[in-house]
């Protein structure tokens, strides 16, 4: 399944100045949406790709597990032999 990863979010955290926040918006070919945020050490030179780079390596397990969750919704089931189908 293909992702669009669009940058939601990008400014230094009002709340820690050493942090800059990066949102992302995932979507699936289905249209389903999960956002997630990230705050990035914010380093002297950094460009904002690799911010946002940063930000999505350390959002993988949980835009995985969001992915997951989906791999068995619209499936049928069959009780005789207790087996998933599409």
């Amino acid at each position: 399944m293909a992702l669009t990863i669009k940058v939601d979010k990008f400014y230094n955290d009002t709340d820690d100045n050493t942090k800059k926040l990066v949102g992302l918006k995932v979507v699936d070919d289905s249209g389903r949406i999960f956002i997630i945020d990230k705050k990035i050490t914010i380093a002297d030179g950094k460009s904002d790709e690799s911010y946002v780079k940063d930000a999505y390596d350390a959002s993988l397990v949980e835009i995985n597990e969001w992915q997951e969750q989906f791999s068995v919704q619209g499936k049928i089931f069959d009780p005789s032999d207790s087996s998933l189908s599409d």
